[in-house]
């Protein structure tokens, strides 16, 4: 059960950008009320966004010690794992998780798959992802739902959750977070009676064996194939290679050379 209200536990989401806490911030909730100790990270930030997911923070409940900001790029994250990972690896061994959550290795973003990459290459416990959005070959993309539903856990949300979500988008008033909901949101009642973005939150472990290969069934992954942002994630991943010999190689619970990933990057 990965939804399990245990206030003993010690969770830490690490997210690629402010206002990604959005697909998870009831369950988030959930665990401040309940008392487990819950911490954030964010791969790129900037002083408006951290001044942003400061103010969220304190609606949830989170400590503002709990929060940390880290600096990669916005849009080229991929590029900058090299530099990236002793954070990440730092940030496992001061928090020590007893739980951990990530966006989802999904095409929706590089920056999303490569903080996807960063904390299964640092990771100390198990790692579980929510879905952002998927996928990049496409202007329109799905949002809050993965492609597949295999191992997937659903967290219904309450009415006042609900309503938790949409005033939590707009403390992000540098961004056009609460427009995208609205609209994505108002378009699928219209046409599926709901989108379930404010009916439930998802987690799944993370089930990906390759870095090489879109996360998806077909014909998805044929399509995310003939995008140029996956071929920049593709010659990304070969530099890092290249650079660090087994440092992309991964088996069921991770990246193998991952969990050492530090002795990797020494060489």
């Amino acid at each position: 059960m990965i939804f399990e209200r245990n206030p003993q536990s010690t969770w830490l989401f690490c997210f690629a950008h402010p206002d990604d806490e959005l697909t998870i911030a009831a369950w988030m909730k959930q665990l401040c009320d309940l008392g487990a100790t819950v911490h954030s990270c964010w791969t790129h930030s900037n002083p408006i966004r951290e001044e942003e997911a400061r103010q969220t923070a304190k609606l949830l409940g989170q400590p503002q010690d709990n929060l940390t900001f880290l600096h990669g790029l916005d849009g080229d994250v991929c590029t900058q794992i090299e530099a990236l990972l002793p954070d990440f690896q730092n940030l496992m061994a001061r928090i020590n998780p007893s739980h951990i959550a990530v966006c989802a290795f999904e095409q929706g973003h590089l920056d999303h798959d490569a903080t996807n990459f960063l904390v299964l290459s640092a990771a100390t416990a198990p790692v579980y992802e929510f879905p952002l959005y998927h996928c990049y070959h496409h202007w329109y993309q799905t949002l809050g739902q993965f492609s597949s539903g295999t191992g997937v856990e659903e967290l219904k949300l309450s009415q006042e959750e609900s309503l938790l979500k949409k005033r939590l988008a707009k403390e992000y008033p540098s961004q056009n977070i609460w427009k995208i909901l609205f609209w994505y949101e108002a378009w699928h009642r219209l046409r599926f009676r709901s989108s379930g973005l404010l009916e439930f939150e998802s987690l799944r472990p993370t089930q990906h064996t390759t870095w090489f290969k879109p996360n998806h069934a077909e014909p998805l992954a044929s399509q995310v194939l003939q995008s140029s942002k996956w071929q920049r994630w593709v010659q990304a991943m070969e530099k890092l290679e290249a650079d660090f010999p087994g440092i992309t190689g991964m088996n069921n619970c991770g990246p193998t050379a991952s969990v050492q990933a530090g002795s990797v990057l020494s060489k």
